[in-house]
C-alpha cells in the first residue's frame, strides 16, 4: 500500500511540474519551487547523475577502432588525412593521389550514405620555421 501512495505522489509531482513550467521562475511559490526541484532531481537520477559531454552526445556504442554507432543502421567515423601537396607533385604522383582518392570513394555503393568534409588551414612560413 505504501508503494502505491509513493507512486501516486510521483505522478502528482509530475503533473504539478508541467503546470509550473508555464510560469517564469520569479513567479514561482516556495511550494512550486520545491516540486520543480524534486522533479529535476528525479530526472538527474534517471540519467545517471552528472551531465558530462559524453552523456549528452547521443550514440549507442563507441568501438575501439574509432567507429561510432549513432543508431541501429547509422555509423560515423572521422579520419584525418595528412598534407599531400598535390599542386607541386609530379604528374605520376598526382595520378597516384587521385587514384587512391577514387578508390576510397568507390568503396561505397549507392545504398550507403557518406559525407566528406575537408578542412584546409593556411600556415605562414614564419610559423613553420
Amino acid at each position: 500500500m505504501g508503494f502505491r501512495k509513493r507512486n501516486a505522489k510521483k505522478r502528482d509531482d509530475r503533473s504539478s511540474a508541467k503546470v509550473i513550467m508555464g510560469k517564469p521562475a520569479s513567479q514561482l511559490s516556495k511550494e512550486e519551487k520545491k516540486i520543480l526541484s524534486a522533479r529535476m532531481a528525479e530526472i538527474r537520477s534517471e540519467k545517471g547523475g552528472k551531465n558530462t559531454v559524453q552523456n549528452t552526445i547521443p550514440f549507442l556504442c563507441m568501438y575501439q577502432d574509432g567507429v561510432c554507432q549513432v543508431s541501429e543502421n547509422f555509423f560515423s567515423l572521422t579520419v584525418q588525412f595528412f598534407d599531400a601537396n598535390y599542386s607541386i607533385a609530379e604528374f605520376d604522383e598526382q595520378n597516384n593521389i587521385f587514384s587512391k582518392y577514387c578508390d576510397v570513394i568507390n568503396l561505397f555503393d549507392n545504398t550507403i550514405r557518406f559525407q566528406l568534409t575537408f578542412e584546409n588551414q593556411n600556415r605562414s612560413k614564419a610559423k613553420l620555421v
